[in-house]
């Protein structure tokens, strides 16, 4: 109200009115004005501010262009126009009257301020910005500015600047909650999740009813692997809004990592109703339901994800899975060669066309290494016949396993694995390659093509015997290796690992020597199976499984058999021909398929299977049982 006017007594009384909030007696005073002097610019303009302040945003508009009708070239009376507008939900008028008043004024930084606001919300992102600078450089402690002017750039994805006008409008208001929340964002998106998490708490210190911040949190929680503290933010955030599908989704992806796959499915359906056509909710659903193998179910999800989007590369991969373990091999391979287009899956450029299963006659191939150690030792059952087809192969495997392929595969040429993006030059040529784990699609269509070959991997012989005559210095007796760890991702350490403690049974039969495969650090728990459970497990200092992997296949040799969980131990027996008999948890790898005492991959493997999620007693009674069998077999 700061222009100058006639010192009318009615015009003194109606200001005092409007100043002091009692807008009908302001309204009367004004009107009484506009009676006498129906063009009184102030009255009417006042007269029209005084409604925008009780939201008559019709009244204040007919009013305030009123009083441009008399002065056109008021600046004040534009810009307040520009402000009524915008409130009232008319963008364009509203641009159109901050404009007229900056031609008037450019120095007015809060019409810049409000100019680039109008142009932020139809998406023209560059003039907001433009606006924003102007006011900073007219006033740099304007607050909406800074955090108008972050915002814009966080949607333009120049998340730096974002940060730091985030910041600067923090110092000057350390209350302002949309800073610290949008803040939080931009920090989580750049992976600084302790900070981002500061931000969120601050805000919901500032209110703590806002769901989308609860939401917010509990994911930076998540990605922190805070599992527990993310469940509880997410269940905050839903008890504020039950429809928040991220919420769910997330919820049933901690349920699954947890192994609670009831819950798991129940959070998956919401997240599937809120968001019918989320791809990723279904193909959630799916694994859920997999992990419990309703396969029929879990399929028709799988297939639901893949009608809302057919380039899903996680589909496809989990579709994989559940096609494998059914033995659909011809239909799985092909979903399997999904698994490069994955988010964790590092991509790899190679010089060479992909091998596309035509004749290799005068050709060579190069096989890449990818996945862990123990897929290596599996897909390698196949290399003796690729190595066959092409003039010449040059196989790519993890640097532990190079002096044991060597041996293994001599007409082949191999190299340690390549841990770059793009194929070095001073590699062999090759004229074409092909992953490890893509060999099946042409040389296992179907349960009959694997070929029942007892062994593949030739250990040291030398090495072999230094073993044999380690194992005969801790007396007679079966020489049975035990690994009772696997996995690397919480929940499948979790479903697939046997703590010591139920293994006492075997323990107690008499006639067999336990030795040591588990890989890792197990003092204590070797001194809690000798002086708790009765249980001698002989360990080597010098044994490392982690490193040493050709001197790991040379002691697994020198054994009569090995018992363990599902891991790379299982494998390396598998393919040395040593007898391995494996513990499975009820939602196993694909790799076992459904409801087989063996498998193709390997002729000295038999499976022990959960007939309950979660409990070992029956497979480890059932081991137990063919055990004493076996040392009376090898006594007699």
């Amino acid at each position: 109200m700061n222009m100058n006017m006639n010192n009318s007594e009615a015009m003194n009384n109606a200001i005092a009115f409007h100043q002091s909030g009692n807008f009908q007696k302001a309204e009367q005073e004004y009107n009484k004005i506009l009676t006498i002097d129906p063009n009184n610019f102030y009255a009417l303009h006042y007269l029209g501010l005084m409604y925008y302040q009780q939201q008559k945003y019709a009244l204040a508009i007919d009013f305030i262009r009123k009083a441009l009708g008399i002065n056109p070239a008021d600046n004040h009376a534009l810009y307040n126009l520009g402000m009524v507008c915008k409130d009232a939900g008319l963008p364009d008028e509203a641009v159109t009257a901050f404009r007229k008043s900056l031609d008037l004024n450019s120095s007015n930084a809060d019409a810049h301020v409000n100019l680039g606001t109008m142009y932020q919300a139809q998406d023209l992102l560059d003039l907001s910005i433009s606006h924003y600078r102007i006011a900073l450089e007219l006033d740099p402690t304007l607050l909406p500015a800074h955090y108008n002017l972050g915002y814009a750039l966080q949607r333009k994805g120049q998340l730096d600047e974002a940060i730091s006008h985030y910041r600067i409008a923090l110092e000057l208001d350390p209350t302002l909650l949309p800073a610290h929340y949008n803040l939080g964002y931009v920090l989580q998106q750049k992976g600084q999740l302790d900070e981002a998490i500061s931000h969120y708490r601050k805000a919901l210190e500032l209110n703590p009813n806002i769901p989308d911040v609860y939401s917010n949190l509990a994911l930076a929680l998540y990605d922190k692997k805070n599992f527990d503290e993310a469940a509880i933010y997410y269940q905050k955030a839903l008890e504020l809004n039950p429809n928040i599908y991220d919420a769910y989704n997330n919820l049933g992806a901690i349920a699954q990592e947890s192994g609670n796959f009831a819950d798991a499915i129940t959070c998956f359906q919401h997240a599937v109703r809120l968001n019918p056509n989320s791809a990723e909710a279904y193909s959630n659903l799916g694994n859920a339901l997999y992990n419990i193998r309703r396969i029929d179910a879990a399929l028709e999800c799988y297939e639901k994800a893949l009608s809302l989007d057919p380039d899903f590369a996680e589909a496809h991969w989990n579709l994989s899975h559940l096609l494998l373990l059914q033995g659909n091999f011809k239909e799985g391979w092909k979903e399997y060669e999904w698994r490069p287009s994955r988010e964790d899956m590092v991509s790899r450029s190679f010089p060479q066309l992909m091998w596309d299963g035509s004749p290799l006659k005068g050709k060579r191939l190069l096989v890449c290494a990818e996945q862990g150690v123990g897929d290596e030792i599996m897909f390698a059952s196949c290399l003796p016949e690729i190595i066959d087809q092409a003039e010449r192969c040059i196989i790519e495997s993890d640097a532990r396993l190079v002096p044991l392929f060597r041996r293994s595969f001599p007409r082949a040429q191999v190299i340690e694995r390549q841990d770059r993006e793009k194929y070095p030059p001073d590699l062999p040529r090759a004229d074409c390659h092909i992953p490890m784990g893509s060999l099946p699609r042409f040389l296992r269509p179907d349960i009959e093509s694997f070929p029942r070959q007892p062994s593949y991997l030739i250990p040291d012989n030398s090495r072999v015997s230094e073993w044999r005559k380690r194992y005969g210095g801790i007396g007679n007796g079966l020489k049975v290796g035990i690994s009772w760890r696997g996995g690397s991702r919480p929940d499948v350490i979790r479903a697939r690992s046997i703590g010591l403690e139920q293994w006492t049974e075997l323990f107690s039969i008499s006639g067999i020597n336990f030795i040591k495969l588990q890989y890792g650090d197990c003092s204590e728990e070797l001194r809690m199976a000798k002086e708790s459970l009765g249980g001698i497990i002989y360990d080597w200092e010098d044994a490392n499984p982690l490193v040493d992997l050709d001197g790991f296949a040379a002691q697994i040799a020198a054994l009569d058999l090995v018992i363990s969980v599902d891991n790379a131990t299982v494998h390396m027996a598998g393919a040395s021909g040593t007898p391995v008999w494996v513990l499975l948890p009820f939602n196993c790898d694909w790799r076992w398929m459904n409801e087989r005492e063996d498998t193709p991959w390997y002729r000295t493997v038999r499976l022990y299977r959960q007939d309950t999620f979660g409990f070992w007693h029956n497979v480890l009674k059932r081991v137990s049982s063919d055990l004493k069998h076996q040392v009376n077999s090898s006594s007699q």
